[in-house]
């Protein structure tokens, strides 16, 4: 198990929030039949929906998680085929100069194998100490570098959403 993600201990209206009934498993193993997988959760007692996609490590993501502590957020984001690589580029360049600065750690870019529409789905987790934490994250004149290959980075997006996450296990 990758891990075990259930609703944040720090709510804010900013974000689309795990369920309180619900809890996200990410698993990490080189094959996996889906049909199998959704079978084996589907019997688990008490699961009454179980959703699975495969995703595969762009950036990082293959590396333990920083913590147990803190903020988790989870970015989804897709953008055109054509786009794709630039954004990762763009992402990770970003990251030598915001997560010094910031104290955060992005904990990794994982890609949906199942591309719909010439559109990739990207999903990116990052860690900080706390809500407050991220808000500071916010002010992006505080370090301009980073948040110029933001910019360029946000105009490659087709559309995204956010949501927020407590580690319950790893």
């Amino acid at each position: 198990m990758y891990a075990l993600w259930g609703p944040a201990a720090e709510q804010d209206d900013r974000w689309t929030e795990i369920a309180q009934d619900r809890i996200a498993v990410m698993l990490s193993w080189a094959q996996v039949d889906t049909e199998l997988l959704t079978m084996e959760l589907e019997a688990l007692a008490g699961a009454s929906q179980v959703d699975t996609s495969l995703w595969e490590a762009s950036l990082r993501g293959d590396e333990p998680l920083p913590t147990g502590q803190g903020f988790y957020t989870h970015s989804f984001r897709r953008t055109r085929i054509e786009d794709a690589d630039q954004w990762l580029s763009l992402s990770e360049e970003s990251w030598v100069t915001s997560e010094p600065y910031w104290e955060n750690e992005v904990v990794g870019v994982w890609r949906d194998l199942e591309e719909e529409g010439g559109l990739v789905h990207f999903l990116r987790i990052a860690w900080y100490r706390d809500l407050q934490h991220w808000i500071d994250t916010r002010d992006i004149t505080q370090e301009p570098i980073s948040a110029e290959k933001w910019v360029i980075r946000s105009t490659l997006e087709v559309d995204g959403a956010q949501s927020s996450a407590s580690l319950l296990e790893r």
